[in-house]
């Protein structure tokens, strides 16, 4: 947040994604299009969150892109191209066995 709204801006209550996410659904999710650091989709349980296609930012995983990439894998995610980002900057996963 503070890299988008400055260092004045600080964050009074946090929820996990997964957490979030299974508050609001416990059914399957087909699309989860995500802008979020890779620390974000590290933490995400995905036998706990039912995604098929997953589409996320791309540019600023950093030293992480191979952990995420191999989180991914592990979850049994596989790269089927570009994602839903209008510039390109997104990755489009799909889980498959399901």
């Amino acid at each position: 947040m503070q890299k988008h709204y400055g260092h004045d801006c600080e964050l009074s209550t946090f929820t996990p994604l997964e957490a979030f996410i299974r508050s609001t659904t416990t059914g399957p999710i087909e699309l989860l299009s995500l802008d979020i650091d890779a620390a974000v989709l590290l933490d995400i349980s995905f036998d706990l969150v039912d995604v098929r296609y997953l589409s996320f930012e791309h540019l600023h995983l950093g030293d992480a892109r191979e952990r995420v990439l191999h989180h991914l894998a592990t979850n049994r995610f596989e790269f089927v191209g570009q994602g839903v980002d209008h510039n390109g900057y997104d990755y489009l996963y799909v889980k498959r066995g399901m």
